[in-house]
């Protein structure tokens, strides 16, 4: 009888234990689909990447295009050497560079209490809140300025711009205090 109770009792410590290795694994497996990387400890969304991929593909193309007098027409292109590498890895430091730039603004307006910190899934959430408002703006007469709906890139850009200046006028009036307690302080 001890041993079957001692038995039952082992299958049972042991089924709680995978269950819930398997719920962090889920949990963390789902969360963590889209994050290709960190910059800064700030995860890195693939989604985040494509839309910056695709403003700066045709950057990259242009670039070529200009350099070498070439058409940037086939999947050859892409893996063709020239002096600075390939169209491949030019393209590939273009989106990098512009992403740690992008965190790193973030980043800043962070620290200075302009949002929270950024995380792709609650931008989306946003995009999707701000397309209901406009919508029921829309719907009801209502006012709102720029698109009636806003695509990723767009709204991307759009908070990014307005935080952009945010941080702009925060930094111009804290410099302006400053200058004006100094000014008091030397007269």
């Amino acid at each position: 009888m001890q041993k079957s109770k001692k038995k039952i009792f082992l299958i049972i410590i042991s089924a709680a234990v995978l269950s819930l290795a398997a719920a962090v694994l889920i949990y963390f497996g789902i969360r963590n689909y889209n994050t290709v990387g960190y910059v800064n400890g700030m995860r890195v969304d693939r989604r985040e990447i494509q839309l910056i991929f695709t403003e700066k593909r045709r950057e990259a193309e242009q670039y070529f295009e200009s350099q070498y007098d070439i058409e940037a027409s086939d999947d050859a292109f892409w893996n063709t050497e020239f002096a600075e590498g390939t169209p491949k890895e030019y393209l590939e430091k273009l989106v990098w560079d512009e992403l740690v730039f992008l965190k790193a603004e973030q980043e800043l307006f962070y620290e200075y209490n302009l949002c929270d910190k950024f995380d792709y899934n609650s931008f989306l959430k946003d995009l999707e809140k701000e397309n209901r408002k406009r919508q029921e703006a829309k719907e009801n007469g209502g006012v709102f300025y720029g698109p009636e709906q806003f695509d990723e890139k767009d709204f991307y850009d759009y908070l990014q711009n307005n935080y952009r200046i945010e941080l702009q006028r925060l930094l111009e009036s804290e410099l302006t205090e400053t200058d004006e307690d100094m000014l008091i302080e030397y007269y």
